[in-house]
């Protein structure tokens, strides 16, 4: 169950990258989406979401991970996955995670390696975004259709209220409605939901 969250989460910021480039760091213009794996020297890792962008006239990548519940070593893994594409592509990389439900503990940012006495040898600096404590007018104000979905999973989202009045903001593109609906359907779990859902 964890991936198809996952997996529709990617799909979403994949048909809306330029949404979520704007949500998530303004002032980037999106280039282009780049290759998911990353190479160490014995395996290849992948990330959940690369793009290149222009960030004031320069060069840069903004890195997504898609969370549904927090790992106790989410930070070192973002840390890996930056540090990587830092290397094969020679520019800053700005990392995000987004959880999208409560559960666990999440590790906050910045994270810190290094020997209290001494001086740090690393300090990794990454943006949680926790959804189901952002107020949906946060999302909203952004104007932002692509990034209108992840409302169902914002602060008071789960509701059918909230669910019309995305398939209506989203309406002209039927690939991003298909996905709102997906997401619907996995938080307006009820049987009277699921029934409204059918029926819309």
């Amino acid at each position: 169950m964890v991936k198809v969250w996952d997996d529709r989460l990617k799909r979403l910021a994949g048909m809306v990258p330029q949404d979520f480039i704007k949500w998530l760091l303004p002032d980037a213009r999106l280039v282009r989406p780049v290759s998911l794996e990353l190479k160490t020297l014995t395996r290849t890792v992948s990330t959940d979401i690369l793009f290149e962008v222009r960030l004031h006239g320069k060069k840069a990548l903004v890195h997504i991970e898609f969370q549904r519940r927090a790992t106790s070593k989410m930070a070192q893994r973002v840390w890996e996955y930056n540090v990587l594409a830092t290397l094969a592509h020679h520019c800053p990389v700005y990392s995000f995670v987004i959880y999208l439900v409560p559960g666990g503990e999440i590790p906050e940012a910045p994270l810190v390696w290094g020997v209290p006495e001494c001086e740090l040898v690393h300090i990794f600096r990454y943006t949680n975004i926790k959804l189901w404590e952002l107020p949906i007018e946060v999302l909203k104000r952004t104007g932002l259709k692509g990034v209108r979905p992840l409302c169902l999973m914002a602060k008071d989202g789960a509701r059918r209220e909230v669910a019309k009045e995305i398939f209506k903001d989203v309406q002209d593109n039927k690939e991003v409605l298909g996905l709102a609906f997906s997401l619907a359907s996995m938080v307006l779990t009820s049987e009277a939901d699921q029934q409204w859902l059918e029926g819309e």
